[in-house]
């Protein structure tokens, strides 16, 4: 595989359901160049692994994926979560050869940029997009999006208002 100029690299824990959609999404995205995938599992007691697996081995210069020792039913207090989630993010951050990273979480989904922005409840995800910096489309704002403490915000790049939030 060529060197990847974006390495896209993604956290689970429990997200069986999400797998799928998740990783298809992400290989959906067009580009001129390569990509690579890094997947870590937290130690997940459903079939996670095993679906991350499955798509290792169907696209294995793209997708590698990396599981963090864990003991099966240990629940975990809140800084315990945090810290394993750093350690997956570090270990993932280490492995990536990408020139640009960019973090996900299992159940994200990667769509199309359409210059436009929006947040659609789509039933079973929520459609977010941030519009665009350079080239606003529908007489949209030259606009971006920050995710902060669980909120989304919209905001014009040309006065830094915010115009739209949604939060989680």
């Amino acid at each position: 595989m060529a060197q990847p100029k974006v390495s896209i690299l993604i956290s689970f824990y429990n997200l069986a359901p999400y797998v799928d959609e998740t990783l298809q999404s992400v290989l959906n995205q067009k580009t001129d160049f390569p990509i690579e995938v890094l997947c870590a599992d937290d130690g997940s007691a459903d079939n996670t692994v095993e679906k991350l697996r499955q798509w290792e081995k169907r696209y294995p210069e793209t997708v590698r994926v990396f599981v963090m020792d864990f003991i099966p039913g240990e629940k975990r207090p809140p800084d315990v979560r945090i810290k394993r989630l750093n350690a997956i993010r570090s270990r993932l951050f280490r492995e990536a050869q990408g020139t640009y990273i960019c973090y996900l979480d299992g159940d994200i989904l990667l769509h199309g940029h359409t210059h436009v922005p929006a947040c659609e409840d789509c039933g079973d995800f929520m459609y977010l997009n941030p519009g665009s910096v350079s080239i606003p489309k529908e007489n949209s704002p030259h606009s971006y999006m920050i995710f902060e403490d669980g909120v989304f915000s919209w905001k014009n790049i040309e006065t830094g208002e915010v115009y739209r939030t949604f939060a989680l």
